[in-house]
């Protein structure tokens, strides 16, 4: 049986369904509610009480922030996961200043986006994952910033062609980094890779080495 509650916010209805098939996988969750919009879920906020909202960052960061205030003043304690198409560094930095538990974005794999809403349900916080692979990492598992670019193109989707033409790299040159990237991340794919890319790189850059001549 289900004991935790999530409700869920996004602009599209056939996204809300997807996430209502995607979390019928998952017994120990149940989609409590939805809405489509941030005024109707304020009022289904305060009417379900839940452990977990996700909420579309298309909504916009000052609309989302405003909401994220109200609705804790209804249910105060729920944790937050906000997921969108591209969530770039400065906005995940204000996002943590106010307490999200989670940045995740649409485009990654199905599995690793069950398992950010899991882990985020439960309590389990990019910061806290953040600081336990810091403290294991040495120095010289840190990514270049050629290898950052690479990784974040691949936990977006990107083959390596389209790595490659993003970067105006070769694709024999993106598959040389991600290998590195494997190795430096302890993954042994791209799957793996974007769940590493929520739970290390996660709202900050991770420190970076500089890229060799020529990458």
């Amino acid at each position: 049986m289900a004991n935790l509650r999530v409700f869920a916010c996004d602009s599209q209805p056939i996204v809300l369904e997807g996430l209502r098939c995607l979390l019928a996988d998952c017994p120990e969750i149940e989609l409590a509610s939805a809405a489509n919009s941030l005024e109707v879920g304020l009022a289904e906020i305060g009417a379900c009480k839940p452990d977990l909202a996700i909420v579309d960052h298309g909504f916009g960061m000052a609309a989302n922030m405003r909401f994220l205030a109200h609705a804790n003043r209804l249910t105060p304690g729920f944790r937050v996961l906000i997921w969108g198409l591209a969530v770039d560094y400065g906005d995940r930095r204000v996002y943590k200043q106010a307490g999200v538990t989670a940045v995740a974005e649409k485009t990654w794999p199905i599995e690793a986006v069950r398992d950010c809403i899991l882990q985020a349900a439960t309590g389990m916080t990019p910061q806290e994952e953040q600081q336990e692979f810091e403290r294991e990492a040495p120095r010289s598992r840190k990514l270049t910033p050629r290898e950052l670019e690479v990784a974040q193109l691949a936990c977006r989707g990107l083959n390596n062609r389209q790595i490659a033409d993003q970067l105006q790299i070769t694709p024999g040159t993106v598959k040389v980094h991600l290998m590195h990237v494997f190795e430096k991340t302890g993954t042994r794919d791209r799957y793996e890779l974007a769940l590493r890319r929520w739970r290390f790189p996660g709202d900050e850059r991770p420190g970076i080495l500089p890229s060799p001549p020529g990458f």
